[in-house]
């Protein structure tokens, strides 16, 4: 919601921002049938781009391991074969 927040003038340390309204929350679904909301965590992508600009300078952490990123890639090209085919994808760690 951080990109529409902001477009509507919402500011990054405006209450609620990067926040998801409970229809968009997370649910999780109990085998005895039960479905339980799960609120979304608050985004903000400043910290993302902090920890990049301060790894471009040698003085931070990457934000994000370049492996994790990768095995996200492999997920969601996964996701889309299995979508495409009806088959069950399995994804490999390396």
């Amino acid at each position: 919601p951080q990109e529409v927040q902001l477009l509507s003038g919402m500011r990054p340390n405006d209450p609620g921002f990067g926040e998801d309204p409970p229809g968009r929350w997370g649910r999780i679904y109990a085998s005895d049938g039960t479905v339980r909301p799960v609120p979304t965590e608050r985004g903000d992508y400043r910290w993302f781009y902090e920890g990049f600009r301060d790894a471009v300078r040698g003085v931070g952490e990457r934000p994000v391991d370049p492996l994790d990123s990768v095995r996200g890639l492999r997920v969601l090209e996964a996701a889309e074969r299995s979508a495409r085919t009806g088959v069950v994808e399995t994804v490999s760690e390396a």
